[in-house]
Formats: C-alpha cells, structure tokens, sequence
C-alpha cells in the first residue's frame, strides 16, 4: 500500500496563513494599518500577530481569510490534495489482511492458523480473492519453482471449498510430519500425489500420501493464491499474478 502522505496541521495552516500575509505586505497590496483596520483590530495588535508575538487565533484568521477572499485550501498544496484524496480512496477500499505467525516450509513448525502476528490492510479486490485469506512468510524450500521461485511470502486461501477438490496446476500449503509444503497435488483413489517430489528422499517431503478413509482436509490446509515479495513493502500489485482464478472467474 503507499505510504500516507504528511499529515498537515493546525499549526502549519496557521504559518501558512502569516506567511502569505507577511508576503502580501512585503509586496505593498496592503499595509499593517490597513490589514488591521480591514479585520477590525488595531494596528499594534495586528503587528504583533504578524510578528508572532500573539497567537493567530481562529476568530481573527477566519475574519482575514474573508476580507482577503481566500479559504483554508488556499494554504494547501495541489500536491498535498492530491496525495490526501488518493490516500482516502485507497482507506476506503481497503480491508485488513492476518499475517500470521512462523513461516512455511520443510524445515519449520507448521504454522498455527489461529495465531495472527499483524494485520495487514490491503485492496477489497485482493481480500476478495479468498474465501479466509491469510499471509504468512515462506521459508527455504528448494522445491519452490515457477512463479513461486524465490518468493519470500505467500497469501493463502484457508476456506475448505478450495481444499478440499485440488485443482490441477494449482499449489497449494500441505502439512506433513508437522512441517509445511508447498506443492501441487492429485488425488489418486484414496492416495494424494505429490506432484514434482518422487526423484527426491523421502526425508526432503513426501511423494505420497495415504489417505486412508481420511480427508483430503487434513493434509491440504490451504490453497496458495500468490507468491511473492514482503508485500508490506511492495504491494501485491508489484508482485507475480495470481496463482489461483478468483472465485467468480
């Protein structure tokens, strides 16, 4: 997601405001006396505002800002406007994506879906994409290939419909002797074949599974949908596409 843009203050507007004054004034449209008697002030007074030996208060800026024919976005920049409504646009679309705790691969603890390290808030079309979506780092695996070569992070599609029946050239995070594969898969009668794992040990992941009677759901624990990048930091739309059709394609 970008970064917000600076918030901008009271206090800056306030500047803003003396600052184009004492600009105006340096270039002769008026003087202290005339600024001062336009607003209904005295003169020594409206010096010392100037000055900022007084307090430019609401009451006096708003009467300026009249009597000159300005508003509070003439102190705000084009820039600044633009950057503010892009970043309420984009709050506005968005929803909070768990990040969750441990990371997947081989060599870890298969990761616990109910505990979230970080909310992340992302695009309602990239939260629209699961039906339980969660983000979770991905640690080495020299299996990984394609478009998950490389990728440090996964989102991850953890609702039983899309586990349950997988699909051909999908990928998806599998749990076996307490760690975590990612990997496509088939199922063969009551066996789950794991695609690209039968020239390897054993000990590297398993080829097989049996499911003996069992369900798919206890080795299948999520669908992947992307991979790639912290996206933290660089965004899903910088990344590799979608792994996995949304629902309604």
């Amino acid at each position: 997601m970008p970064s917000s843009p600076q918030v901008l203050t009271f206090a800056a507007l306030r500047n803003r405001l003396l600052g184009n004054l004492r600009a105006r004034l340096h270039n002769g449209e008026f003087s202290e006396r005339s600024l001062a008697r336009l607003i209904g002030v005295s003169q020594p007074h409206m010096h010392h505002v100037l000055k900022g030996l007084r307090v430019l208060t609401p009451e006096i800026a708003d009467q300026l800002l009249a009597s000159l024919g300005m508003c509070l976005l003439d102190m705000v920049d084009s820039s600044e406007m633009g950057a503010t409504l892009q970043d309420r646009q984009l709050r506005a679309n968005a929803a909070l994506l768990p990040v969750l705790e441990g990371r997947l691969g081989p060599t870890e603890p298969f990761p616990d879906w109910r505990r979230v390290s970080a909310w992340l808030a992302v695009d309602q079309d990239a939260r629209r994409r699961a039906g339980r979506p969660a983000l979770v780092e991905l640690s080495g695996d020299a299996e990984l290939s394609g478009p998950l070569a490389g990728a440090s992070y996964a989102l991850l599609d953890l609702d039983e419909a899309v586990r349950v029946r997988p699909r051909p050239a999908s990928w998806y995070a599998i749990r076996w002797r307490g760690a975590g594969f990612v990997r496509q898969v088939r199922i063969e009668g009551e066996t789950l074949v794991i695609l690209g794992q039968r020239l390897l040990p054993e000990a590297d992941g398993p080829s097989k599974v049996e499911l003996a009677g069992g369900s798919t759901l206890q080795v299948v624990r999520a669908a992947v949908l992307w991979a790639g990048a912290d996206p933290r930091y660089a965004g899903f739309g910088n990344q590799p596409g979608w792994l996995i059709p949304a629902a309604s394609s």
